[in-house]
């Protein structure tokens, strides 16, 4: 059901707008704090979700039976594989909330076997570390508490992807990387 969820927008002392799960009636401004699950549109893949189905596929063999032999594959692709394509879509702004996003992509496309989000999520942070980093290494709003939070999902980015190694024979369809 997750794909056709309602659309929801929320910003401090504004109305909560509601839009269909296309978003046809939202406006270009409420994109980036649109979700469908969480309350900002980056924080849409719910990591929780993403290692409990892990968990779940591993070790308990009725999932297996589920929906018609179809559970399986409607969560991963349907449930948290339509967050990784719905946070993923919403335009960059490379801004210290992305490193966030990134981190929760990261997760759920290693979990369902997402190799081309991985390189995307890489390609993004490496336009990210060029852009928006001082040439002191300083993060570009020279708030502390945005320096130590940006720098901190960096690292948990970094957790993310530790061990990862695309699958066999896999590169990427417009690098050709691996």
């Amino acid at each position: 059901v997750y794909p056709g969820y309602v659309l929801h927008s929320e910003y401090p002392f504004t109305d909560t707008k509601f839009g269909p799960y296309d978003g046809g009636n939202l406006s270009p401004h409420d994109i980036p704090r649109t979700s469908k699950w969480h309350v900002w549109g980056y924080m849409d893949i719910s990591t929780e979700m993403a290692y409990t189905f892990d968990i779940l596929r591993c070790n308990w063999s009725p999932l297996a039976d589920m929906a018609d032999g179809r559970a399986i594959a409607m969560i991963r692709d349907d449930l948290l594989g339509g967050m990784l394509d719905y946070t993923m879509a919403i335009e960059e702004s490379y801004s210290n909330m992305s490193t966030r996003k990134w981190e929760n992509a990261i997760v759920a496309a290693r979990l369902i076997e997402r190799p081309q989000v991985i390189h995307e999520v890489v390609s993004r942070i490496e336009q990210f570390t060029n852009d928006n980093f001082l040439y002191d290494g300083s993060w570009m709003e020279t708030s502390p508490s945005y320096m130590r939070q940006t720098a901190g999902w960096m690292q948990q980015i970094s957790l993310a992807m530790k061990g990862y190694e695309d699958p066999a024979g896999y590169r990427h369809h417009v690098t050709g990387e691996r």
